[in-house]
């Protein structure tokens, strides 16, 4: 790399070592200390767009992303993070430019199919779908693990860089990871145990949930969510208080509990079957 000067080359390697003993403080300051002396030189700018993105701080994320296109047109990775921070912060008319500039546009083939969203927390990775809204940002579809601290319709941001891939019966789909949760939907998640049940048991109350828009999901042994250590990490033992081995654990997402008690209360009369416990967890 060549530098402007032999103090711009210091701060620069001061401010990366600031970042890599986790003081972006100082880091920031550094940075910002190198674009006053030399305006148009680009590598603070482009670190301040990591750093920023890493710390969810979106208007930040924006102002800097400009600068560096403005510098350099040609870097696409900061197109598109310019065109999450102007998503993140409610830019529209700039995020749509951005998008129609990638071709992903409202018609895109990016499109409305669901598409799967890594959450990352307590230690798990957790694996949801979600209905994009645009690029960068998803309505979620799934009930999430109530540590996760999401919920059913909950509005994410997401990045474009693939975590990993799932296979839905003979397609690889990608996975994108979640950076932000952008704003909190007015669902809350129960949950509640079904016992003797089998699979047309468990189809009927989805099918009453779904008219009742309601959230849905079964949640025994559920294996979508696995520790970071790759092992299998399963709902049920986890997240009910009193779970039993024998029942199934389902979760239903609804704006109040006599809604969710309501579906219950049908699904019992229809299919003769119980349900027990229900506990709400968010």
């Amino acid at each position: 790399m060549d530098y402007p000067s032999e103090e711009c080359r210091k701060l620069l390697l001061q401010a990366e070592a600031y970042e890599v003993q986790k003081d972006d403080y100082n880091a920031i300051k550094l940075y910002k200390r190198a674009i006053r002396l030399v305006p148009e030189w680009l590598p603070p700018y482009v670190n301040l767009c990591q750093v920023y993105k890493r710390r969810r701080e979106w208007k930040a994320v924006v102002h800097y992303n400009k600068k560096v296109v403005a510098l350099d047109p040609t870097r696409a990775q900061h197109w598109w993070d310019l065109g999450i921070g102007a998503s993140a912060t409610g830019r529209r008319r700039l995020a749509r430019r951005i998008w129609n500039k990638f071709g992903q546009g409202a018609e895109a083939s990016f499109g409305r199919k669901p598409v799967a969203v890594q959450l990352k927390h307590s230690g798990m990775y957790e694996l949801v779908w979600a209905r994009p809204i645009d690029p960068a940002r998803v309505i979620l579809e799934s009930i999430p693990h109530p540590d996760s601290d999401r919920t059913y319709q909950d509005i994410l941001l997401i990045d474009k860089d693939r975590v990993g891939t799932t296979v839905v019966g003979n397609r690889r789909l990608p996975i994108y990871p979640e950076l932000d949760l952008l704003k909190r939907s007015h669902y809350h998640t129960w949950s509640c145990q079904l016992g003797g049940v089998d699979a047309e048991d468990v189809q009927l109350l989805e099918n009453l949930c779904q008219e009742a828009h309601l959230g849905f999901e079964v949640w025994s042994n559920a294996n979508r969510s696995l520790r970071m250590s790759e092992h299998r990490e399963y709902y049920a033992q986890h997240t009910h208080k009193s779970y039993q081995e024998d029942a199934v654990m389902v979760a239903m997402a609804g704006k109040r509990e006599k809604n969710v008690v309501d579906v219950l209360r049908s699904w019992k009369i229809i299919s003769l079957k119980e349900w027990d416990v229900l506990e709400r967890h968010r």
